[in-house]
């Protein structure tokens, strides 16, 4: 959220569009129920408004358990998730690039830190 609001003040955003993909859907609810006039339109994809709603798709319970077991099988997974099952190189090298930029304990907590997040309750 703090993150969201100094993108916005740098940029000296009045009002604006805010697209939030997946795990950015929590911060864009809050910063539109605490701030509604600064956005114009709110386009949420993949996203959630709790960490039990992200938990609750059968696809993203298997791809929890491939994580934990496999780091290799699950990133070349997410990768033709992300690029496309036809990708080939491409995504196999996005996979590789996905496992140098990202270690596996920092992946798994950041993961499951989105099991606490809530914003339902956010009010004006």
């Amino acid at each position: 959220m703090q993150d969201l609001e100094a993108v916005v003040g740098g940029l000296g955003l009045e009002r604006f569009a805010l697209m939030a993909p997946l795990w950015l859907g929590p911060a864009a609810i809050t910063l539109a129920v605490q701030k509604p006039e600064k956005i114009s339109h709110l386009l949420l994809w993949c996203s959630w408004a709790t960490g039990a709603d992200y938990w609750a798709s059968p696809a993203v319970e298997a791809m929890r358990a491939l994580r934990d077991q496999d780091w290799v099988v699950y990133t070349e997974t997410a990768s033709h998730l992300a690029l496309g099952w036809e990708a080939g190189p491409p995504a196999r090298q996005f996979a590789a690039l996905m496992r140098e930029c990202v270690a596996q304990d920092a992946a798994r907590a950041f993961w499951d830190a989105l099991d606490d997040i809530d914003v339902s309750p956010c009010r004006r």
